[in-house]
């Protein structure tokens, strides 16, 4: 796989949890949850830009990203599940890939999957 493809998987993967958790912060009824949701989704979208700033950094070209999200959940309880899948898939390809980029990027991989686990802590005491 392409660096770039790569790259726009990471962006589609980061970008669908970002707006997962808005919508999990939106149709939260519980405050605790609302903030919790919003402050994954607000740590989502400073971990997009840190990780597009370091990868084209030094880069002589750019690959346009696509702003699209592939969340279809209807409720609260499928978007919770659907945040978890979305977290759990980030983390698979984030252990695939650590060997591609320079060590600028793969710091920024490796800022992005430690927060990531501690997300899928947190979302694993909700049911508790």
């Amino acid at each position: 796989m392409m660096k770039n493809e790569i790259v726009k998987n990471i962006y589609n993967c980061l970008y669908d949890i970002y707006i997962t958790a808005k919508n999990c912060h939106w149709f939260s009824k519980s405050y605790s949850q609302h903030l919790l949701f919003d402050r994954i989704a607000d740590d989502i979208l400073d971990h997009i830009d840190a990780f597009i700033e370091v990868t084209y950094m030094n880069a002589d070209t750019f690959v346009a990203l696509p702003i699209s999200s592939s969340n279809i959940a209807p409720n609260l309880e499928d978007q919770i599940i659907t945040l978890k899948t979305q977290l759990g898939l980030l983390q698979d390809l984030l252990a695939e890939i650590q060997n591609v980029f320079d060590e600028p990027v793969v710091n920024e991989l490796n800022a992005i999957s430690q927060d990531v686990r501690v997300k899928q802590n947190l979302l694993s005491m909700l049911n508790k």
